[in-house]
């Protein structure tokens, strides 16, 4: 009886009520999802103005490339890996064109051209940081055709541009994810392979020695053949060998070439890289910035030295007066490095400041980075190894 009461008191809490039924009924027949909504036709207009420039756009993003990433010496004149490049920017074109059309397995074909685009960058030689900017300068192209193609439509208002700039950020930043895993899967491949090669070339010699050492120590062996001359020489002969692998497989370069490490590059085309980047601060104050022709080919590490230029360059173009220049110079050339020189008429006496990101960045890798009469001086290391003068080449035209 108690419990019976218990639950009479209990039931209204239970009960229910319209909400209920209404939302029990929308359970059994849940509303109709709205559509999805249509692709926007500017949106398809653009991907096929893209699809019609993929070719030239692929052409122009390969040629600018070697001036905003420049490759390896070894590689400038590479016809086979230009073409390669010009294909595989024509390929990434398409798939941004494709995800902006929005069709089935659209962004799947653009983490897969992302993808082997990282691949390829990494079989010739190019490292993450470059490959990464080339990616950037693509998208800068890609946004430069869709605007072109936008001055010609003056339907398109401030809205839906900056709405495509998003799909193309978008579609941009899935392929870059994609193409850095393909870059960094195929370095740890190779890492693999060199892993495997050199347990090899260690367990040979470490044989040996364990053969020879166990010989040395068998009492059942006459102590005249034990104590031979030419087990000695064998156990030496082998640690030998084990020294050499060690210091030539083993070193600190070991995990970063050369994916990541120094490569053989011309430091002229990294300055002309620089002032492209630079050349809207230099125009706001209508100053040159003069590249000179001697500065080498060296083992460098190209992103270092471009980021620490860069840094040197800006305090220049800063401090320079109006209507002057700031140059580029190599100072001297040294046994492991060398100096470059940025030089500028001070405005109002006050030279350039060295700034604190570019000289520790410098002192990181053994360099240095310090004012002097005016001019800042950067110390590169080049790992002892000279090299010939890389010829002169203007790129001030280059978009």
């Amino acid at each position: 009886m108690m419990l019976n009461a218990v639950c009479a008191q209990r039931a209204p809490l239970y009960s229910r009520t319209p909400c209920d039924a209404a939302h029990s009924a929308s359970r059994r027949h849940p509303a109709p999802h709205p559509a999805p909504p249509a692709v926007s036709k500017l949106a398809s207009y653009i991907a096929d103005v893209l699809s019609r420039e993929a070719v030239a756009i692929g052409a122009r993003g390969s040629t600018q490339a070697r001036f905003v990433a420049p490759r390896p010496a070894a590689s400038l004149s590479a016809a086979a890996e230009r073409a390669e490049a010009v294909a595989a920017a024509e390929r990434l074109v398409h798939a941004v064109a494709g995800v902006l059309r929005g069709g089935a397995g659209s962004h799947d074909t653009v983490m897969a051209a992302g993808w082997d685009a990282g691949a390829g960058a990494h079989e010739r030689g190019l490292s993450l940081d470059y490959l990464l900017k080339e990616l950037d300068l693509l998208a800068a192209m890609v946004l430069y055709a869709a605007e072109q193609a936008l001055v010609e439509d003056h339907r398109a208002s401030a809205a839906d541009g900056m709405e495509l700039a998003r799909r193309v950020q978008r579609a941009f930043s899935l392929l870059t994810l994609a193409a850095s895993k393909g870059f960094t899967h195929g370095y740890l491949a190779r890492l693999h392979r060199e892993c495997r090669d050199l347990r090899h070339e260690l367990r040979n010699p470490l044989g040996t020695i364990r053969s020879a050492v166990a010989l040395m120590a068998d009492e059942r062996v006459p102590p005249e053949m034990r104590n031979h001359p030419r087990f000695q020489a064998m156990v030496l002969r082998n640690a030998s060998s084990l020294d050499d692998v060690i210091g030539q497989r083993l070193g600190d370069t070991m995990v970063l070439a050369p994916a990541f490490g120094p490569r053989e590059v011309s430091l002229r085309q990294i300055a002309l890289a620089v002032r492209r980047e630079l050349r809207e601060q230099a125009s706001r104050k209508a100053c040159e910035v003069v590249v000179a022709d001697t500065l080498p080919v060296a083992l460098v590490d190209p992103t270092e030295f471009e980021l620490a230029l860069t840094s040197a360059v800006t305090a220049a173009l800063d401090a320079a007066p109006w209507h002057s220049s700031v140059e580029v110079t190599l100072a001297e050339r040294r046994e492991r490095s060398a100096v470059v020189r940025v030089a500028c008429e001070a405005d109002g006496g006050a030279g350039p400041v060295p700034l604190d990101f570019a000289r520790a960045l410098l002192e990181r890798s053994g360099g240095r980075l310090w004012a002097e009469g005016g001019c800042l001086c950067l110390e590169v290391p080049t790992a002892g190894r000279a090299s010939a003068v890389h010829a002169a080449h203007d790129v001030a035209g280059a978009r």
